[in-house]
């Protein structure tokens, strides 16, 4: 995998205010310091909201992540193969699996941007495709 150095990093903020959009060029250098200081995909930072921010922890967390499951304790598995589990489960309810939170760190001078925003759905209204084609 290709990770970018913090000079990439800090050459690709500055280059956001010319990116041709009808967006606020300050919340994508927010988007974009999220997804770098928190190790985060994509995604997971186009899924984040306000309720999804504990004030209290200054951490964000992630409902729904890519390797965000883990096997629960009333299924029986051979290999990847789910043989049965307990329809009756309240944790997985009977899927064999469960979904489990995860949790990412930014520094204080992010986070404390991040927090001032209010809106009742997610933080970054972007599409996945939209922040890839900027990427390039």
């Amino acid at each position: 995998m290709n990770y970018l150095t913090v000079e990439q990093y800090q050459e690709l903020l500055k280059k956001i205010p010319e990116l041709k959009t009808d967006y606020d060029s300050k919340n994508l250098i927010l988007l974009f310091k999220v997804i770098y200081e928190g190790a985060l995909r994509v995604s997971e930072a186009l899924q984040i909201t306000p309720q999804d921010l504990d004030l209290e922890r200054k951490q964000i967390i992630l409902n729904n992540t890519k390797g965000g499951r883990r096997r629960c304790k009333c299924a029986k598995w051979q290999k990847s193969k789910l043989l049965s589990s307990d329809e009756n489960c309240l944790k997985c309810a009977g899927m064999g699996k469960y979904r489990v939170r995860e949790f990412a760190w930014i520094t204080p001078e992010t986070w404390s941007e991040l927090i001032k925003i209010k809106t009742p759905g997610p933080i970054f209204p972007y599409t996945r495709q939209t922040v890839w084609n900027w990427c390039k």
